[in-house]
């Protein structure tokens, strides 16, 4: 027997052969011994029985009689237990991470030189067992032979100098599953996510003949990116076929399982099979979805554990949910999935994981669960809820629509004491019953022959329309249920986002109105309204602005109340249509004639609030600080409105966050747009475009505030959430939080962070209709790929969106934005010329347009007074510098890192004209503004020496030139290099 003498200082090489032999396949080893005669006969002999143990781990008493280095009784306890900086292999102990009746998890670091890394190292007591022994051995051999994104990885194993034999595993930093789920409190959707993770990692390693045993909890960790981790192994076992022998470990009375999560064949000390972890995640499902578990267990015997589960079936998670939503959201599918995972009988389970997450998949997507039985009733009403923002939820909102206008339409006809006009509303409303009646029957003969058919885009619409054609070509002879049935269709296009259709449908009720001659003033005002609104949804700006004015001049000037609240109405929507073109001052003027009437006649109605928040937005990217005031006084206005719609209420707040933001106010941005994201979300869903537009608004006035772990676990959250739901919106929605992360880790300074999120899909991101307000986060990329030195990826970034812009939008701020960028890349590519150019033509547009009270005006003022420093043209650098710092001192930077930009660019242009003193003071409030940013950030505010030729290194803030090598402290100066 090798002695612990002889042993310990050939330790290390004994720890390299064994690494170099677990590395390769076990039919090679043989052939790999035959070249080591070289080596010591007895580390050659350990080695060879080290080597040899693992292969008897599936049919022998594993490790009865392990390769014993020394004895440990003749230790004293506490010098044989494990401490904080003791050594175990080639690892250092730090602390301890968990502790267990078999042994202990410490968080472990290498120290011999190599790779630097921390892990969990598992160590049993120093008085352990052969059954320990096994576990060990066992969990090592089987995570070796694991390689999944979900399952915690095997990074080395051996025995250490005392004889104890260790496992280095991935450290993974997270909580829990139901731990991580509950302090986030996570809704369903993202909790399916969670446990198809899960069922991912499990279905892997059965695949690799590997049966876990222990699924519970805390086994199952997830980390602060959402990601799940497996953890361990160390009961499990080879699959035999499709059951598990028994081996020493699963015959001993002190067998290690939890019973709350164990099978019932498990418990009774049967064969295992794959149908044992399936019922083992049924009941981690379980309580993952209904927040408790199936059934306590008694604790005893294992005859007690048998009657306990034999005995007890399960109640179904709806029945044990804590509230309503819960209930309802179990009801059903989940409550059929989970019960059939915790059948008693193997055989009456799911055959597999993989078809476990099909089904949760499958109810994901509302598909038909396998779980639940087969009927054509029961697959129609999954395929209407697979569509029911299109079909099912959208009808119900209609014909409650209908519902609500019938009954004020008879409050009003009572009151008036005109029933015919309540008759012929209810008639209306039945009329509109039966068309989406007939369209839901229709969607569900076709999903029968042809499931696949409404996956299409616009199908749902296209059998909308279809089934319009089918009625109204009945009612020739009763022109109000045709107008009826083609205005309920026309608003519930534009819901489901066909704008052309709800303008082709807009179009021929508008038609039939005026060849009529009986539609009311009112229908006529607002068909006019809704057309001109799919127009302009279209791009189609002329024609939007042409079909407004016709609809004003065909009301009357007095009429009704609700007649002329209508025809206000469209006035904002004309002056919307205007806001974009070059008829910014006619749009004004209307929107003041529409306060002034509204304030006199109509000041208890939301129009009055709606008028004066698109002033805000016309003022928006022109003049900052009147949007802010603008955008105040509808907030509040709006606030004292007693009729005022949830519609109304978040497009108030949104404009109110927004303005604030451009106004550097972030704070004051994050309380109106929190409340304008959660209405939004609460009426419309997570996914929704106006939802996810107020998420990443929300997100930018977070960050900042410097609040970037908070943000940046939030927007984890809704990444995972976005993630479980496999929609175009859903898609939309992920590359809109992936733009507002990147905007996070940029204003942090974490540029590795950053540029890691960047991937290549402008052009979809720009060309989707789901996504607004693109270039906000594009920006933010362009300029991360511009501080990271890849100065030309930059430059081709900014062309590309450069050239993406329509002329409308090259009018607006979102040109004057993306303009600024190009400038800026220009000049990091040193073309100072072009960008000088470029500059000059961007600030004459500006100023065209009257947008020179805000910020994209400082910058290009900016940027063209450096582009002519960088040029040599000193003097003209230095006139245009005084002449910017006197007509835009009031206007605020919208971010710190922005505002220490510009005061970077100010002093390479002061820096070149030999101004030193100033170079000092915008150097300080840089540095100033900077504070607090990512310690691996180079964009902080650093004194720097700076003599003769030296210039100052500004890439982000649009310059670069390099630093000589030469000279002493002469005058300050500053460096921005991210």
């Amino acid at each position: 027997m090798t002695s612990l003498a002889d042993l310990v200082p050939r330790w290390p090489r004994l720890n390299a052969l064994l690494d170099e032999a677990l590395e390769m396949p076990a039919a090679e080893r043989a052939a790999w011994m035959q070249r080591l005669q070289d080596e010591p006969a007895d580390l050659l002999g350990t080695l060879r029985r080290l080597l040899e143990t693992p292969a008897r781990a599936d049919t022998h008493d594993f490790l009865d009689a392990p390769p014993r280095l020394f004895n440990p009784a003749s230790f004293e306890a506490d010098a044989a237990a494990p401490q904080p900086g003791v050594q175990v292999g080639p690892y250092r102990l730090i602390g301890v991470l968990g502790e267990g009746g078999m042994g202990s998890v410490w968080l472990a670091e290498r120290s011999d030189g190599q790779l630097k890394r921390r892990v969990a190292l598992k160590l049993p007591h120093v008085t352990w067992a052969g059954n320990l022994a096994e576990r060990m051995a066992r969990e090592r051999d089987i995570l070796a032979t694991l390689d999944h994104p979900n399952i915690a990885r095997l990074y080395d194993a051996g025995v250490d100098a005392m004889g104890r034999p260790w496992l280095a595993l991935e450290y993974v930093q997270g909580r829990s599953i139901d731990v991580y789920a509950r302090e986030l409190a996570f809704h369903m959707p993202a909790r399916i996510a969670l446990l198809l993770q899960v069922c991912s990692a499990v279905a892997y390693a059965h695949s690799r003949l590997v049966i876990h045993r222990d699924l519970k909890p805390s086994n199952i960790l997830v980390n602060d990116e959402g990601q799940v981790r497996l953890l361990d192994f160390g009961i499990a076992k080879l699959v035999q076929g499709d059951h598990t022998e028994a081996t020493a470990l699963t015959r001993l009375s002190g067998r290690a399982l939890t019973p709350d999560y164990a099978s019932p064949e498990q418990v009774r000390g049967e064969a295992l099979g794959t149908a044992s972890d399936v019922y083992s995640l049924g009941v981690v499902a379980y309580e993952l979805l209904a927040g408790r578990r199936p059934y306590k267990l008694k604790r005893g015997s294992a005859a007690e554990l048998e009657e306990a589960i034999a005995g007890v079936e399960p109640p179904l998670a709806s029945d044990c949910a804590s509230t309503p939503a819960l209930k309802k959201a179990l009801r059903g599918d989940l409550d059929a999935i989970l019960n059939k995972a915790l059948k008693k009988k193997p055989g009456e389970r799911y055959a597999t994981v993989d078809t476990l997450a099909d089904d949760l998949r499958r109810h994901q997507r509302g598909h038909a669960v396998l779980a639940r039985p087969d009927s054509r009733a029961y697959r129609l009403r999954k395929y209407v809820g697979r569509h029911r923002v299109g079909v099912a939820a959208s009808a119900a909102l209609l014909l409650t629509a209908a519902g609500g206008t019938a009954v004020s339409v008879w409050q009003a006809a009572q009151a008036r004491e005109h029933a015919d006009r309540a008759e012929q509303a209810l008639a209306q409303q039945i009329a509109v019953q039966d068309l989406y009646v007939d369209t839901m029957s229709a969607i569900a003969a076709t999903a029968g022959d042809n499931p696949s058919a409404f996956a299409e885009p616009k199908a749902v619409s296209k059998m909308l329309r279809a089934r319009l054609d089918t009625a109204t070509s009945r009612l020739t002879d009763n022109p109000r249920q045709w107008q009826a049935l083609h205005k309920a269709v026309m608003t519930q296009l534009s819901f489901l986002g066909d704008y052309q259709g709800a303008y082709e449908v807009g179009s021929r009720l508008l038609s039939h109105l005026k060849q009529q001659g009986s539609g009311e003033p009112f229908n006529v005002v607002v068909t006019h309204a809704a057309i001109g609104r799919s127009l302009l949804q279209l791009g189609r700006h002329e024609e939007s602005e042409a079909i407004c004015r016709e609809g004003l001049a065909w009301a009357p000037e007095h009429g009704d109340e609700r007649t002329e609240l209508a025809r206000l109405s469209l006035a904002v929507d004309l002056a919307n249509s205007l806001i974009g073109g070059p008829k910014r001052g006619e749009a004004e003027t209307l929107l003041q004639w529409v306060e002034e009437v509204s304030g006199k006649r109509h000041a208890h109605t939301s129009v009055h609030a709606d008028g004066m928040v698109q002033r805000s937005m016309l003022h928006l990217g022109f003049d900052e600080p009147r949007a802010l005031q603008s955008a105040q006084l509808a907030w509040d206005r709006l606030q004292r409105v007693g009729d005022r719609t949830d519609d109304g209420t978040i497009f108030a707040l949104s404009n109110l966050g927004v303005a604030a933001l451009a106004n550097g106010l972030p704070a004051q941005a994050e309380t109106a747009l929190r409340e304008a994201h959660s209405l939004s979300a609460k009426l419309y869903g997570r996914d929704d475009r106006d939802t996810v537009r107020n998420l990443g608004r929300l997100a930018a006035a977070i960050a900042r505030q410097g609040r970037h772990d908070e943000l940046r676990q939030w927007l984890i959250e809704q990444a995972t959430a976005a993630r479980a739901v496999n929609t175009p919106a859903a898609q939309a929605a992920q590359r809109v939080i992936r733009g507002h992360q990147i905007e996070n880790e940029a204003l942090y300074g974490d540029a590795a962070a950053a540029l890691a999120l960047i991937k290549d899909d402008l052009d979809a991101t720009w060309k989707d209709t789901n996504i607004l307000e693109a270039e906000r986060f594009l920006i933010a990329e362009s300029r991360v790929i511009a501080g990271s030195d890849r100065r030309r990826d930059a430059l081709a970034h900014a062309q590309k969106m450069d050239r993406a812009l329509t002329e409308r939008q090259r009018q607006r701020p979102t040109g004057f934005r993306v303009g600024v960028v190009l400038v800026q890349a220009q000049i990091a590519n040193e073309q100072f010329a072009v960008a000088r150019e470029t500059a000059l033509a961007l600030a004459r547009l500006q100023s065209e347009r009257e947008a020179t009270k805000a910020w994209p005006y400082v910058a290009t003022l900016e940027l063209a007074a450096l582009a002519a420093a960088n040029s040599g043209d000193l003097r003209t650098a230095s006139r245009e510098l005084a002449a910017l710092q006197s007509a835009t001192q009031s206007v605020p930077a919208p971010t710190k890192v922005e505002g220490a930009e510009s005061a970077l660019r100010r002093a390479e242009i002061l820096r070149r004209t030999g101004d030193a003193e100033q170079v000092g003071t915008l150097a300080a409030s840089a540095r100033q503004l900077l504070e607090g940013r990512h310690a691996s950030d180079h964009a902080a505010c650093v004194g720097r020496p700076a003599t003769g030729s030296k210039t100052l290194k500004l890439r982000s803030a649009g310059a670069s030139a390099p630093y000589d090598s030469a000279g002493d402290i002469q005058e300050p100066a500053l460096q921005l290099c991210r």
